[in-house]
């Protein structure tokens, strides 16, 4: 029995002493797998739709994604790079919804002009901290990522309006402005549709909702804008 009990104490430590097994670093665990590199982007989207660019850290997309912090790291270098990919499908987005409206909203140079500002209010209205993600974020960034996709978009938006307003000239429907300027002034008014709905409400008195509101204020930046291309 001695002999027995000695021999049962051993296994026993030898089962106390086996190392526990531990996931080796490198590729994150399969269960993370099912968020993946797209995932965290369009968490990070997500966010850049709720909260201003400096609140988004790394620790709060893997909250929000459930994910352990360690699944963004192995995905992108840092910080920077993970906006970086969210910014370039907010643009992305943004281009096709330009596309779009190159097609689908009417003939006359005025319904064109009108599906320009409208779909640079939905873009500031779905992100209403566009800007100051370029601006300090990614301004700074090592790889200028930022930068490049900030000039594509405004010039891509620029080249869009030109086409627009050149036609509406050639027509005798609008008269020729400064491009840069009208759409520094689109975009302008578009964020305070999306950040200044507090004043907007002063301003009212408190007499619309915030809904009705935003709406009657972007068909009012629209008619002033156009107005203000027409020539009679």
């Amino acid at each position: 029995m001695a002999s027995n009990f000695k021999a049962s104490t051993r296994r026993q430590a030898t089962i106390q002493a086996k190392p526990t097994r531990r996931r080796s670093i490198g590729r994150p665990a399969a269960d993370a797998e099912s968020i993946g590199r797209e995932g965290l982007i369009e968490t990070t989207c997500q966010l850049l739709r709720e909260l201003p660019p400096n609140l988004i850290t790394r620790a709060e997309v893997a909250r929000r994604a459930n994910v352990d912090p360690s699944l963004i790291r192995y995905y992108f270098n840092d910080r920077s790079s993970l906006l970086e990919a969210a910014t370039e499908r907010i643009t992305a987005a943004f281009s096709r919804s330009l596309a779009k409206a190159a097609t689908s909203r009417g003939t006359t140079a005025d319904a064109r002009v009108r599906a320009r500002i409208n779909a640079i209010f939905d873009l500031i209205g779905e992100y209403p901290f566009f800007q100051r993600l370029f601006v300090e974020e990614l301004s700074d960034s090592p790889s200028h990522a930022g930068d490049k996709l900030l000039r594509k978009l405004v010039l891509e938006a620029i080249g869009d309006l030109r086409q627009v307003v050149n036609e509406g000239v050639r027509a005798g429907e609008l008269k020729a402005t400064n491009l840069p300027f009208l759409f520094a002034s689109m975009l302008g008014l578009a964020e305070f549709a999306a950040t200044g709905g507090t004043v907007l409400n002063m301003a009212t008195q408190g007499k619309l909702d915030q809904a009705t509101a935003a709406r009657r204020y972007r068909n009012y930046v629209g008619d002033l804008l156009i107005g203000g291309l027409r020539t009679g």
